[in-house]
């Protein structure tokens, strides 16, 4: 069997186990059933996906119509967000650009999730106009920071890196603040999302015991499978 195969088993083997012992306390206190059962099944599939695609783009596009598709079906998108966050590894290519550009932005599994999960969400916030921009005092700050970065850019950089700039500060910063600054509107939406993130924490705590255990890196072999440069090398 592959070496990148003998990893998804072993990976697929540790997270089924870990999302078996996380079940009931995360379903007693903090997430619906239904919920949980889902975001496992995301996670347990992407993660197929992500070993088998033999390809960046084609894991980026096949786990984007994914989780549209899925993400109508979610209570708390925020909460989908936190507990995918950890499911794959930031490996990431380049966008191509175009009429004489090289390179638009590099491209990542972070900023997907961005895009097909918290970009819905910030738009049906938008639409419910629960608390419109500059409607909380941490908004002149964020907005103020990211208007310094694109000034600064201005002074330094070419008109390209300044729209590079302004896109990665957008996706990166601008789009989560926004979104949980604004979803989180009661107790139970923000038990939720934060047992999603514990719940992820915990699953990747367990394979990285295991990975530490026995020497053997399971997520090591992705840039060769999916034909990206990766800056962590040897992450253990």
């Amino acid at each position: 069997m592959p070496y990148h195969l003998r990893a998804l088993v072993a990976i697929l083997f540790l997270s089924t186990l870990a999302f078996w012992f996380l079940r009931k306390p995360l379903t007693t206190f903090a997430m619906a059933p239904e919920d949980y059962r889902r975001r496992v099944a995301l996670w347990l599939g992407l993660t197929v996906l992500l070993f088998v695609s033999h390809g960046f783009w084609t894991f980026i596009f096949g786990t984007a119509f994914v989780l549209l598709a899925m993400g109508r079906k979610e209570s708390n998108l925020l909460a989908l967000y936190l507990f995918l966050l950890l499911m794959a590894p930031p490996v990431r290519t380049s966008i191509n650009g175009f009429a004489g550009i090289t390179r638009f932005i590099d491209f990542d599994y972070l900023r997907l999730l961005s895009l097909v999960v918290l970009l819905p969400a910030a738009l049906k916030i938008a639409a419910s106009e629960r608390a419109p921009l500059f409607s909380l005092p941490a908004d002149k700050f964020l907005l103020g920071y990211i208007g310094l970065q694109i000034g600064i850019a201005l002074t330094t950089s070419s008109f390209t890196d300044v729209l590079r700039t302004a896109v990665v500060l957008g996706i990166d910063i601008f789009l989560p603040y926004y979104a949980f600054s604004r979803g989180l509107w009661d107790a139970a939406r923000m038990r939720d999302a934060l047992a999603a993130f514990v719940g992820a924490g915990a699953v990747i705590a367990f394979i990285a015991l295991f990975e530490a255990g026995k020497g053997w890196l399971l997520y090591s072999s992705l840039p060769e499978v999916l034909d990206v440069h990766w800056n962590y090398g040897s992450y253990m």
